[in-house]
């Protein structure tokens, strides 16, 4: 069973760079080389830009697509400054973010746990 989330970055200071970063992370584990697509944003009326966009993450069955996504997610956080917040979204529209803030390894873990656990569990009917 094929899982696609998107991934979006939040808060003021978040931007391209920072997104592309996060890509550059992701496609550089082995398991997500090809998981991972830029969905650019829309050009919203009276800018001069579009909005920063989100990334498409595609997981299949295999475990071990999920735990490096979770772990990447987790661990690109943590080494970004300023305030960021990783927000992942379901097919099913349910969503869990985590914030870019100083916390012990302990907290890392559980965070990581349960991030895992929502990027592994199958909310969706899609048969594909």
């Amino acid at each position: 069973m094929t899982t696609h989330v998107i991934v979006g970055l939040v808060g003021d200071e978040a931007g391209h760079d920072d997104l592309f970063s996060l890509l550059d992370h992701l496609t550089d584990e082995e398991e997500l080389a090809d998981a991972v697509a830029h969905l650019p944003g829309e050009v919203q009326p009276g800018t001069l830009g579009n909005d920063l966009g989100t990334l498409l993450l595609t997981l299949g069955s295999s475990g071990g697509a999920v735990a490096a996504a979770a772990r990447v997610l987790t661990t690109w956080l943590r080494t970004r400054k300023g305030n960021l917040t990783i927000k992942v979204t379901r097919q099913d529209g349910s969503s869990f973010s985590v914030a870019g803030v100083s916390r012990s390894p302990e907290h890392d873990d559980r965070l990581l746990h349960e991030l895992r656990k929502f990027l592994d569990t199958d909310s969706s009917d899609d048969p594909s």
